[in-house]
């Protein structure tokens, strides 16, 4: 008898010549599949809630052929890096260790080279402080090594959600909000060597109330922060040219009105330097849009497009680039606000609409019934990287996950090798016999024949 595996397994039984065969699901430590996506892992440990927020952060990055994770390790009671295996969409703890701090928030880059990873905890306590981690990667046995003289201090104390972004001069930008303010600080020749702090010198950067939040990101040569301001009603933009004075910032105003912001909000920037900015309203009416997208060309916002409205009960979006194909992917939990289903849309990028209603899920669990907070990566995706967003659920304290694949990859035209787990051992005179399969790669299907039949 032999055994050909395809491409989607599952568990079956074959009748062959009175012969039966028990074919059970291969690669057992394969994630376990939900409605949609996969389950991981628990988190549960003291202090930590919600390790994939905060909304502008990002959890993930692409390297080297396969996605990581800034993820929680209840083996190490710590932040550590984590692999994610494609074929059984399972998360590998790397035992690197990112921090130790259970309460602290990560935003994770790769910037090609290096790993950059800023966390911080929500009190004003030394305890909580902003650090910078550096990682070097090695192909060579996929292994991350942390660099001398990190973790670094970027600010005292800590803050609601602290974000980073790279420059096209190799300089690190990072923000967060504070006193009411909107503050960054720097890199000054070195990773190791961060500037004091200080608040962007606009107007609206300084009146902010006790819920609004900030990002950054790197676009067309330019550093851009951008910041909700619930007094205003508005998503401002600010804009400082790479190695320009760190006085030198121009505003520029996202989204305004009544009821226009709320801290929610994501922000990524494709190759030609045009900024998508998924941000979240205060309206209350249920017509009225909740969460919008707006486009950046490099002058202008675009008006506001309706992602999902009051009535949809959207929260915490986020967003992804796909150049290759010409997609934008906007993600969001649902219900508000404690989350329920990660529901996805997408749309052209030159061309941003969004179909009503709620959107097609992409995490969705009978077992954890709030799943909230879906991070990805700064990056862009293709049809080489994929796509992967993580989320947790607070309730069962499980991490879940779901990976899909994007047109213009490479095919697979390697065949997975089949191994028998399981069979009678040496001559029987039974007429039947239960054999086992498992297959190298996760998704296949077995077709069997006996002595060359059928």
């Amino acid at each position: 008898m032999s055994a050909f595996p395809s491409r989607s397994l599952r568990a079956i039984t074959i009748l062959c010549l009175g012969i039966t065969l028990a074919l059970p699901l291969a690669g057992r430590a394969a994630a376990a599949p939900v409605a949609v996506g996969y389950r991981d892992f628990g988190y549960s440990a003291s202090g930590v809630s919600a390790p994939t927020g905060e909304k502008p952060q990002s959890k993930l990055w692409y390297a080297d052929g396969s996605w990581w994770g800034a993820l929680f390790s209840t083996a190490s009671d710590a932040y550590n890096i984590y692999r994610l295996n494609s074929s059984t969409q399972t998360w590998a703890d790397t035992g690197v260790v990112i921090d130790s701090r259970n309460a602290v928030r990560l935003d994770a880059l790769w910037d090609g080279t290096r790993l950059y990873v800023a966390t911080a905890g929500k009190t004003a306590g030394s305890s909580d402080n902003a650090q910078l981690h550096r990682f070097s990667y090695n192909p060579a046995t996929d292994t991350y090594t942390r660099d001398a003289g990190f973790p670094v201090q970027i600010v005292s104390g800590g803050m609601e959600a602290g974000v980073i972004a790279k420059d096209t001069a190799g300089v690190l930008w990072f923000t967060y909000t504070r006193d009411s303010s909107v503050w960054v600080a720097r890199t000054s020749g070195s990773d190791t060597t961060w500037l004091a702090p200080y608040a962007i010198p606009l107007d609206g950067a300084g009146d902010l109330t006790s819920d609004d939040e900030s990002t950054v990101v790197s676009f067309g040569g330019k550093i851009g922060v951008m910041w909700s301001n619930q007094n205003d009603w508005a998503m401002y933009f600010a804009i400082h040219a790479d190695g320009a004075p760190d006085s030198a910032w121009t505003r520029t105003t996202a989204v305004s009105g009544n009821e226009m912001s709320d801290d929610h909000m994501n922000v990524k920037a494709d190759s030609s330097g045009h900024v998508y900015a998924a941000t979240k309203t205060s309206l209350n009416g249920t017509s009225d849009p909740l969460i919008v997208v707006t486009k950046f060309d490099g002058t202008s916002w675009s008006a506001p497009v309706t992602f999902g409205t009051v009535g949809n009960n959207h929260t915490r979006p986020s967003l992804l680039i796909d150049e290759q194909n010409r997609q934008l992917y906007v993600f969001a939990a649902q219900p508000c606000c404690s989350g329920g289903v990660i529901y996805m849309k997408k749309t052209s990028l030159d061309n941003i609409s969004f179909a009503s209603g709620l959107g097609t899920p992409f995490i969705q669990s009978s077992q954890d019934t709030t799943i909230n907070n879906i991070s990805t990566t700064k990056q862009a995706v293709n049809g080489t990287t994929g796509l992967v967003g993580i989320a947790g659920d607070d309730h069962t304290k499980f991490y879940l996950h779901n990976a899909l694949t994007l047109p213009g990859g490479t095919p697979d035209t390697t065949p997975p090798e089949t191994t028998i787990t399981s069979a009678p051992s040496g001559d029987t005179t039974s007429t039947t016999a239960s054999i086992s399969f498992a297959s190298s790669e996760a998704g296949s299907t077995f077709a069997c024949s006996l002595d060359g039949a059928a």
